[in-house]
């Protein structure tokens, strides 16, 4: 039996990349939190990771990049001794600055990593370094700052002070994490040292993911239109203060919070962006952008064109296939109620381990993750 028990061990292990460790306290993750409307539990994880952040400990710095007209701002974290270096990737218009991704930046400093975080590119600051984008890099763009702000992150740090290279990248920041295989022998300071991939909560289709978004904006405008969140500031502070899993709450209670999620959250955050770029191209738009994909058609014209062009470069299981060849660790977790993805898409990708809650991202605020991400990037 104890042989039998190994062997399973061993063989779960060869199948998710992940150490045993961590498929244990995954297994211990399932049905937590469980609801047939979920969005709510998105909103959750971010806000319990909005308050659990703490001050960074690192600088941030300027680099230039011949795609860029202007600098942009990257935020790198040296230990005083050799160690690892994470290099994060974070979600829709993440950087160093937001609380939701400090936390993630929190784990690993507090545990003697190095860490660099390049800023997501429709984060207000990147597009405040200007990219030029074109008709034939409309992509691919962003892959190379990234990696060339990951380069200087490297030689920031210093080559011999890191022991191994991990790219984490959490949401739409696994595309630049996963993308960047195609371009391994143009970035040698990183590849050469680069030993895991973390994929957290990834779209498994960037283009469905921008519809499944767009679909989430417009019907939740009359739900949160028909919500009077006022009266439900006592639901409010019960499940996302008190609890520290939500239970219990009501359909209604999910159905506004969800709603409160797309209108106050992702679309607030969009708009910002939307200011920063319609400032610097000096026009705008006829009115403001009410989704995604008129945001992005505005800010990068040539995106649309080149997703219909090459559609595989932004499909998840396409640079799968070429990590699993390259040798290098790659580890997917992600949730299958997250709304970003077709549940059935993930038959695609056989390595991932999938939590049957969540929504997108939410369980990262749980403590457990800080051992398991702090474990598994080393």
């Amino acid at each position: 039996m104890k042989a039998l028990t190994l062997l399973l061990t061993f063989s779960l292990n060869l199948a998710y990349g992940w150490s045993p460790e961590t498929l244990k306290e995954f297994n211990s993750l399932q049905g937590a939190a469980k609801y047939e409307q979920s969005d709510f539990m998105t909103l959750w994880g971010a806000l319990k990771r909005s308050f659990g952040a703490d001050d960074l400990k690192g600088e941030e710095f300027k680099i230039k990049h011949p795609m860029l007209e202007d600098e942009l701002k990257v935020y790198s974290y040296k230990n005083k001794k050799k160690a690892p270096l994470v290099i994060f990737f974070p979600g829709i218009f993440g950087s160093h600055e937001g609380e939701i991704s400090a936390y993630i930046t929190n784990i690993f400093e507090s545990r003697d990593f190095h860490v660099g975080v390049v800023p997501n590119f429709l984060n207000k600051n990147y597009i405040k370094s200007r990219p030029k984008y074109s008709d034939s890099n409309a992509i691919d763009l962003d892959v190379h700052v990234s990696l060339a702000a990951s380069e200087n992150i490297v030689d920031r740090i210093g080559q011999d002070n890191i022991e191994s290279i991990t790219f984490i990248g959490e949401s739409l920041g696994t595309y630049v994490a996963s993308s960047s295989i195609q371009f391994r022998k143009l970035y040698p300071k990183l590849f050469g040292a680069l030993s895991k991939v973390i994929l957290l909560w990834p779209p498994l289709d960037v283009k469905k993911s921008l519809e499944g978004f767009n679909q989430k904006f417009k019907t939740s405008k009359s739900t949160y239109e028909s919500c009077y969140m006022f009266l439900k500031i006592p639901s409010f502070i019960k499940h996302y203060v008190w609890q520290d899993l939500p239970q219990n709450v009501s359909k209604d209670d999910a159905r506004c919070f969800g709603a409160y999620l797309f209108q106050k959250g992702f679309l607030v955050g969009m708009l910002k962006s939307y200011e920063t770029s319609s400032e610097l191209k000096g026009v705008e738009r006829e009115s403001e952008p009410t989704n995604f994909g008129e945001f992005v058609e505005f800010h990068n014209p040539h995106y649309f064109a080149a997703m219909e062009k090459e559609p595989h470069k932004l499909q998840l299981k396409n640079w799968v296939k070429k990590w699993r060849a390259s040798g290098i660790e790659l580890n997917i977790v992600s949730s299958k109620d997250d709304f970003i993805n077709e549940p059935q898409g993930w038959s695609s990708i056989e390595d991932a381990y999938l939590l049957d809650w969540g929504g997108h991202c939410a369980p990262l605020s749980l403590d457990v993750w800080q051992n398991i991400l702090a474990r598994e990037a080393r």
